[in-house]
């Protein structure tokens, strides 16, 4: 569901909700959505649908960047060495790319390494072939310099391109919406999707921020109250601060399936006669 605003600055259509339809005495279930928004954060698998040269987004530094304008190719004349850099860059779309600078340098420096095949000269470190916006280390013949206008910042210090940022660490929950809890074991499968729902969502996230993600499976998730083994959740606070901790790394270390405790979270229908 990664979406965010292209780099013209307009906002996709699953960023913002429509909006609210005037009503006399029944409140709207959008009205009981209006304070949430999009979490700034990604996951790993939001990022890489953003893989093809049209709709480019790769990671650095922790920053999730839209280099669309870097991987499509135009149908202006371009270099020789442009059109590989451009093809190089979208062969990465989707990806972290963090391993390509030199660790805690900001501004971010590509990594640079000796060439042995030219007398020990210092190099950019670029296994993935050339990419835009490195230039030379040497003045060489083969290659053109920018014409005038062109960026003076490299794409990967460019904040203007910033569209969000990487979750450190993904978590993955169940959502059991318990109005469709006695529904019976053989019910059709979209009546048991719409009971119990699995996401993956960051840690960084709020409830209120993995109740925007809700959205997409129940429009009415905000007249809901959310709850985890019969307490009541704070839609302010995090997974980890409702006290859902995290127990990956004690059940690798256990040599347990992550995936055989994933936290069940339950919704109950708080009957608000919000307009369907």
């Amino acid at each position: 569901m990664a979406s965010g605003p292209s780099i013209e600055g307009q906002t996709e259509p699953s960023e913002f909700l429509p909006p609210v339809p005037p009503h006399e005495f029944i409140p709207s279930y959008l009205t009981k959505v209006e304070h949430v928004h999009r979490s700034q954060f990604h996951t790993k698998d939001e990022m890489a649908l953003r893989d093809i040269s049209t709709d480019a987004w790769v990671a650095v530094g922790g920053n999730v960047l839209n280099v669309s304008d870097l991987t499509d190719i135009p149908t202006e004349e371009k270099t020789l060495a442009e059109v590989r850099a451009r093809a190089n860059l979208a062969k990465h779309a989707g990806q972290n790319l963090t391993h390509w600078f030199k660790p805690r340098c900001y501004p971010l420096q590509l990594r640079q390494c000796s060439n042995f095949c030219h007398d020990g000269q210092t190099e950019y470190f670029l296994p993935q072939g050339i990419i835009p916006d490195v230039l030379p280390f040497e003045p060489v013949t083969n290659y053109a310099m920018p014409k005038a206008g062109h960026r003076s910042t490299e794409w990967w210090n460019d904040s203007t391109r910033e569209v969000g940022k990487l979750t450190k660490k993904m978590r993955k929950i169940y959502v059991v919406n318990m109005l469709f809890a006695d529904e019976p074991e053989n019910a059709t499968p979209d009546l048991l999707h719409v009971r119990l729902q699995y996401e993956e969502v960051c840690a960084e996230e709020t409830l209120d921020q993995i109740l925007f993600r809700y959205l997409d499976s129940n429009r009415h998730a905000g007249s809901y109250t959310w709850k985890f083994e019969g307490e009541v959740l704070t839609m302010e606070k995090t997974l980890e601060e409702n006290g859902l901790a995290d127990d990956e790394s004690e059940l690798k270390e256990l040599d347990i399936n992550v995936d055989v405790y994933i936290p069940t979270l339950h919704v109950y229908f708080n009957d608000d006669l919000t307009e369907a």
